[in-house]
């Protein structure tokens, strides 16, 4: 007598990681190299395409007479559409991709009974605490750093003045007739007390240089942990991406998980390519970035291949985890949006209709796409 077979925990877990349903057919038949496909898909060519814009800037500044990093100046200058469309790009995959993914994961642990049903909201909740974990990190980063690298602050001018005209009034000699080179060899002219003013500005251009300088590190510094975090906001969320891929037991699912990650993946690839050219990030830096945002997507999909052949796994812990790690990584992808992105293009001095309309086109381009997915998958 045979008994009806139990529903698996891990099928519980597919079912819930799934991003929409689809009418396909079990076969396992083409399973392996399906999600082989994705890995090189979601790995190989997101970092091919991330590195395009970083080879492009070393060899058009190669090939510059003057050797200065005409590449730069170039994505921020004639390429500089590219940053706002990123922005755009990022904006629609929060709102339309990212938090109605989040909202369907804590309903679906609700009706599971792993979560309790209180009266808030608590996807927007999750993304909430994402957005301020990015903003105390982000402040408490550029405070560290501002004390770390500017110096002890230096007397005030009017303190340095005084200090002078008492210096000169004890050393001034009675009865020497040097008494007035003295005075210019103090930097003063005789019968006033106020130094020579080419000292004083020269003091103060070398002090401002000074401080403008610390201030480029200090912002330097500050962009190198933005970017760390944004990178690592970007992989928490293509990890579970990939982790679903390699939970589905469906080989057409499969295809279509794959082309609905890899149409923003690569492009937010790009996007973080300029982005590292328009920052001036360090190439070992670049590279580390990029290596991890390109992998995380294959490692999500070889963790899921192996949950999904070990039943003994905690789908509960599993489950609450994406839910959890997904809202943090959309709040965090939020700050950058709007408070790097957005405001970095609309704070510059040549903004106009282009770069506002870059921002729209972004926006509209992902939409696209996901209308287009969409509609492959009610055929």
């Amino acid at each position: 007598m045979m008994l009806p077979e139990e529903p698996s925990v891990v099928a519980t877990v597919a079912d819930v990681s799934e991003h929409l349903p689809l009418k396909a057919m079990v076969t396992p038949d083409g399973m392996l190299e399906a999600k082989v496909l994705a890995m090189v898909v979601l790995g190989v060519v997101a970092a091919v395409i991330a590195f395009l814009p970083l080879l492009f800037a070393a060899y058009v500044d190669r090939r510059s007479a003057s050797g200065k990093p005409y590449a730069s100046r170039f994505f921020n200058g004639e390429f500089s559409f590219m940053f706002p469309f990123g922005g755009g790009v990022l904006l629609c995959t929060i709102f339309l991709h990212l938090l109605p993914e989040v909202t369907e994961n804590v309903e679906s642990l609700t009706k599971l009974g792993i979560l309790p049903e209180i009266h808030i909201a608590l996807p927007e909740l999750l993304t909430c605490c994402g957005f301020f974990v990015m903003l105390f990190v982000d402040g408490i980063t550029h405070s560290i750093l501002h004390r770390y690298f500017h110096p002890k602050p230096s007397p005030s001018p009017h303190l340095r003045k005084i200090s002078t005209v008492q210096d000169t009034q004890l050393q001034l000699p009675a009865a020497n007739g040097d008494g007035a080179e003295g005075l210019r060899n103090r930097g003063l002219e005789p019968g006033t007390a106020e130094p020579k003013p080419h000292d004083h500005d020269h003091h103060h251009h070398d002090h401002s240089h000074s401080v403008t300088h610390l201030d480029h590190l200090i912002v330097s510094k500050v962009s190198l942990v933005r970017c760390f975090l944004f990178v690592l906001a970007l992989s928490v969320h293509e990890f579970f991406e990939g982790l679903a891929i390699g939970l589905e037991s469906r080989v057409n699912a499969v295809y279509y998980l794959q082309a609905a990650v890899a149409s923003h993946k690569l492009v937010i690839a790009l996007c973080i390519g300029v982005e590292m050219v328009t920052t001036r990030i360090k190439f070992a830096s670049a590279c580390t970035y990029i290596f991890t945002y390109a992998a995380v997507s294959p490692a999500g999909i070889l963790v899921g291949m192996f949950i999904l052949n070990d039943a003994s796994s905690g789908s509960e812990v599993n489950l609450i985890a994406s839910a959890l790690l997904q809202g943090l990584a959309t709040g965090t992808l939020l700050y950058v949006v709007f408070f790097e992105v957005l405001t970095k293009t609309m704070s510059k001095s040549e903004t106009g209709l282009m770069k506002m309309f870059a921002i729209l086109v972004g926006f509209l381009a992902m939409l696209g796409l996901q209308l287009l997915l969409d509609e492959d998958e009610d055929d």
